[in-house]
């Protein structure tokens, strides 16, 4: 039995309890065969730090006001230092598994706090590279530097997508350590009766029923869904639109419904919980998420397990998981042509059972959970 560390800036929290719960996934899984902590830091204007045990998990919680941008990895290394280091001294784990998501401040601080024995046994998961291409020029620069260093200085690299590895080959020194490892998708997720999903429920009608799942953020283009669903009604076609999430763009959309008319068709329903969410799939008749910005993306995993036919993008990590027109569909980025061409072709298509079906069978045989903590094991044991 190995003892685990998981270091992460991704965990559900007080705020969010669906924020990175594929790590707490993840977790559970590797708990059943495994001693694991979780050192886990959120976002907060408060500093605070507190231990404690959620679904039988130790869970060591540190909440850090961290600024934006090039101070970000002199406050996260002073936040965390002392708790990180004396949990490491108390636990002395086997394997340290960091899951990063914003690159800086994490792996950068975390390549000078370990100890030289502590770097050989740990492995990192990178999950999203878009700080690589949306901060300004001089921040790029300084973040694609530290990334440089910190990448060449950790032996054991997990990356979501072949999107992530392409993005991040150029700076690393040794190819062959980074490993491509999907998210996966559990199976076993609580049964929530329908009288309880009542208020998130479309309507019993005969509309065709989408749902979207997603942060609230220009880059997942829920406007351009809007747009779409809003001009497939205005040609005849009987469409309801549900989209889960909170975020910075909820009153831009929000005011886009209103000013086309659209309340009755479209809805906003916030945030979520997970299981609700996982239960809800199979009362909508296509997942749609034309977003731009997503290195995997396991809604759409989600989706195709519940037998439902889903929608991504061209060239983004789900692109290879769905292979258009074979289970599932792909649209050009930013497109309102070609998304509604796709909808279309979805809602009347005569194949669209076998399509469903190829799907399902498709995260079945490679996206399940416990098929990914096998190979996540394997690279621990390199």
């Amino acid at each position: 039995m190995r003892r685990i560390l998981i270091i992460t800036s991704l965990y559900p929290n007080r705020i969010n309890s669906s924020r990175g719960i594929f790590v707490k996934e993840q977790v559970e899984k590797l708990k059943m065969d495994n001693e694991v902590v979780v050192f886990a830091t959120e976002n907060s204007r408060m500093n605070s730090y507190e231990v404690f045990y959620k679904d039988d998990i130790e869970v060591h919680q540190t909440r850090i006001n961290i600024p934006r941008f090039i101070l970000s990895p002199f406050f996260y290394f002073f936040s965390v230092r002392k708790n990180l280091l004396k949990l490491l001294s108390n636990y002395d784990p086997d394997v340290i598994h960091i899951h990063d998501y914003k690159h800086m401040p994490e792996i950068f601080t975390l390549s000078f706090l370990l100890c030289k024995e502590n770097i050989k046994k740990s492995v990192i998961t990178f999950h999203n590279s878009r700080q690589l291409f949306d901060s300004h020029f001089s921040v790029r620069w300084f973040y694609l530097t530290t990334l440089k260093y910190a990448l060449n200085k950790f032996p054991k690299i997990i990356v979501v997508s072949k999107k992530v590895r392409e993005l991040i080959l150029p700076f690393s020194n040794k190819p062959s350590k980074i490993n491509v490892i999907g998210n996966g998708v559990s199976k076993d997720f609580p049964k929530i009766m329908n009288t309880d999903l009542i208020k998130y429920l479309p309507k019993p009608n005969s509309s065709y029923k989408i749902i979207s799942v997603g942060n609230l953020v220009k880059s997942k283009g829920f406007d351009l869904l809007i747009e779409v669903v809003t001009k497939l009604n205005s040609e005849g076609h009987d469409v309801e639109l549900a989209v889960i999430g909170e975020g910075i763009e909820k009153d831009n959309l929000e005011n886009l419904i209103i000013n086309n008319s659209m309340k009755k068709r479209i809805r906003l329903l916030g945030r979520v919980n997970h299981y609700i969410v996982m239960n809800l799939y199979t009362h909508y008749n296509a997942f749609v998420l034309p977003s731009w910005s997503e290195t995997f993306g396991i809604v759409y995993l989600e989706a195709m397990l519940s037998r439902i036919p889903v929608i991504g993008v061209e060239g983004e990590g789900i692109d290879g998981v769905i292979v258009d027109g074979e289970n599932g569909f792909l649209v050009e980025r930013n497109s309102v042509i070609d998304l509604e061409k796709t909808i279309l072709k979805m809602m009347y298509s005569d194949n669209i059972e076998k399509i469903t079906e190829n799907g399902f069978n498709k995260v079945n045989q490679d996206h399940l959970l416990e098929n990914v903590i096998e190979q996540i094991e394997k690279v621990y044991e390199k």
